[in-house]
């Protein structure tokens, strides 16, 4: 995974999730 589609997943990751996505561990974080 090049760090350009990471960092899109990431911003749509937040736009769906939101808060809730720092509420999981590192570990199980989809995109990390």
């Amino acid at each position: 995974m090049n760090i350009v589609a990471n960092s899109q997943t990431l911003a749509r990751t937040f736009a769906m999730d939101g808060r809730e996505y720092y509420h999981i561990p590192p570990y199980q974080r989809p995109y990390s």
